[in-house]
């Protein structure tokens, strides 16, 4: 099978909120847990762990459990619809949001990625406290399975909602004690074309060098050092 170049997955790789009601076979879902497992992880732990949902009742109980958090959601972004995002749009995807949660337990499969607690700890207390640096052992294995699922021509739609309900996802999938929810993606094939343009912020918008106040990065600057 042709590989997707990195570059244009990594550019191309949007929110899909809409799919074809076309299974995804296994095969498929191998390919991309089989190259999503070579992120890195703290001490090559890899702690990870992924519950493919197929069950239509289960899927279906994690659509409610979602829409518990996603509806007063919705409320609220539909208030602040008139006010662009940060690459200036004016929250075209509130609507598509919404069409997905109302719409979860009809996607072909359900991806929940869950991680063992005791792999992402460290011996530094101030690691394990950070809402961030605690979950740096998971998430560049999360992102590999969305580029991989970029790669076969699926589409899939990352969210974190579920980990509002945590308790009732961990019973309802008999996920055990020392096991953290870590994000829930839903994979299926896309109803349109991937896009081919995503709106972003360019490198200078987000950069600065050597301060946080200091000059954007930006090409063709000279290099320190350099001849």
């Amino acid at each position: 099978m042709k590989t997707m170049e990195l570059t244009e997955a990594m550019r191309t790789a949007a929110t899909i909120r809409r799919f074809r009601p076309d299974p995804v076979p296994d095969e498929v879902l191998y390919r991309v847990l089989d190259s999503a497992r070579f992120a890195p992880s703290g001490g090559n732990r890899q702690g990870w762990h992924v519950i493919v949902v197929r069950d239509q009742a289960s899927q279906t109980r994690l659509m409610e459990l979602y829409l518990r958090t996603w509806r007063p959601l919705y409320q609220v972004l539909l208030a602040q619809r008139g006010h662009p995002d940060v690459a200036g749009r004016r929250r075209p995807g509130t609507a598509e949001g919404n069409h997905y949660a109302e719409h979860m337990d009809e996607l072909p499969v359900h991806l929940v990625v869950i991680v063992e607690s005791a792999a992402l700890l460290t011996p530094f207390p101030a690691l394990n406290q950070s809402p961030f640096a605690s979950g740096s052992s998971i998430y560049p294995f999360v992102q590999n399975l969305v580029l991989a699922i970029r790669s076969e021509g699926l589409g899939t739609s990352l969210t974190m909602l579920l980990n509002n309900e945590e308790a009732e996802v961990k019973q309802l999938l008999d996920i055990p004690d020392g096991f953290a929810l870590a994000a829930h993606l839903g994979v299926g094939w896309p109803a349109q074309p991937h896009p081919t343009r995503l709106r972003r912020r360019r490198v200078e918008d987000f950069t600065s060098v050597d301060r946080f106040g200091g000059n954007p990065l930006r090409t063709g600057n000279p290099v320190p050092g350099s001849p």
